[in-house]
């Protein structure tokens, strides 16, 4: 994609991945945080954004349609080590993700950015990994605001 005279702007996804039982792989793989967190960049080469650096990867997200009612994105991760295969099949409670996008020419400027979706379900085999994230649940309904003109009326001048 090419805008003005001869500047590309190449868009460049990172998804975090983050769980507390993931902290086990940290030093074992590359990517993995002492935290458990799993820093992935759909790039050719490692890739620094705002002084994290996030491991190349081969993954797809499919993300929600704007103007979705359904917030939930999907993320397939390829030639995905047989460890994290194990590591995220054992994980009793949900994982988080934050999906952001930046251009390749400026990393440390978020685009657009999906935060703190929850892993809802996942399908693995040997190829790859693909998982559908959503919001995390609410504790109570979504509160909603009703001004009419009776009980508002500067609000419609």
């Amino acid at each position: 994609m090419t805008t003005g005279r001869g500047s590309t702007r190449i868009p460049v996804y990172l998804a975090t991945l983050s769980h507390p039982a993931l902290a086990d792989l940290a030093g074992t793989l590359e990517g993995f945080g002492e935290d458990g967190t799993l820093r992935l960049a759909n790039w050719r080469h490692n890739f620094v954004s705002r002084g994290e650096t996030f491991v190349r990867s081969y993954f797809r997200p499919d993300l929600p349609a704007v103007g979705s009612l359904k917030a939930e994105l999907r993320l397939s991760i390829d030639n995905v080590d047989q460890r994290v295969t194990y590591a995220l099949m054992a994980l009793t409670s949900p994982a988080s993700m934050t999906l952001e996008m930046v251009h390749a020419h400026a990393p440390d400027t978020v685009r657009r950015a999906w935060p703190n979706f929850e892993l809802k379900g996942a399908e693995i085999d040997s190829r790859e990994i693909s998982g559908d994230f959503g919001p995390p649940p609410t504790d109570g309904p979504f509160m909603g605001i009703t001004i009419n003109p009776a009980d508002n009326p500067g609000a419609f001048s």
